[in-house]
């Protein structure tokens, strides 16, 4: 009996783009832990190949970082938290 392959293939990808809020995580060590909320906004459903070819490149993990009064002023900006709620977190 001849052994097939299975064959796996990705057509469309769906991008959504998340609210943040204030996170828990305990390991930050300067400023507020930042995460993502559960409300999002769907930003569109795009043929995978078209997707690849049009993104930003990977970007390395010391560009994701983000300094805290960079975080603290993203929460006090862009979601409902206050200054005491970023107090209580750390």
């Amino acid at each position: 009996m001849e052994e097939r392959n299975p064959v796996v293939s990705f057509g469309f990808i769906e991008v959504r783009e998340y609210l943040r809020c204030l996170g828990n995580n305990p390991a930050v060590t300067h400023g507020p832990p930042l995460s993502i909320d559960w409300e999002y906004c769907e930003l569109g459903r795009f043929p995978l190949d078209e997707y690849e070819s049009t993104r930003p490149p990977h970007r390395c993990t010391n560009e994701m970082l983000i300094p805290g009064e960079v975080r603290e002023s993203i929460l006090l900006e862009q979601t409902d938290a206050t200054r005491r709620d970023i107090k209580a977190m750390r």
